[in-house]
């Protein structure tokens, strides 16, 4: 069974550069660990094609991902738009509803006023005569689904 290298720190916690893995400037490769590239205006595992190759492709890969952003705003742009006009279309029901509320409260005021006992009356019978018809029509389809 073979044990994998490991290179004696020296004085300056340096590996000697005859160590495996040791490279000119002093820095140690590590498994999945990607290398620094050194000082020179050339790093000498890569060419200036490759380098250039890899800025393109970086390049390209930022292009797309602002175009998806742009395209992201421009969704998100549209969907706030009719948001607002779904609020806008709410809030004109319901101040119409509101003014049809305040225009029937203003008519049972003045009935109110005007009218008497009587017509309390007559309202109040107007009103159970319709719950009854209700109920027999509810209560009379009930009966007919179910035979």
């Amino acid at each position: 069974m073979a044990f994998p290298y490991r290179p004696v720190p020296t004085s300056s916690g340096v590996p000697p550069p005859s160590a495996p893995g040791a490279f000119s400037n002093g820095i140690t490769s590590r498994p999945g660990a990607r290398s620094s590239p050194s000082t020179s205006s050339t790093p000498s595992s890569m060419s200036a094609f490759t380098m250039e190759r890899q800025n393109d492709e970086h390049v390209d890969r930022l292009h797309e991902k602002a175009a998806m952003l742009k395209h992201l705003t421009l969704n998100l742009g549209d969907e706030i738009q009719e948001s607002n006009r779904f609020l806008d279309q709410m809030n004109t029901t319901f101040t119409t509803t509101d003014g049809l509320l305040a225009s029937a409260s203003r008519r049972l005021r003045g009935l109110r006023r005007a009218g008497g006992a009587n017509l309390w009356c007559y309202l109040t019978l107007f009103i159970l005569a319709v719950f009854f018809v209700l109920y027999f029509f509810v209560v009379g389809g009930k009966r007919k689904g179910s035979a």
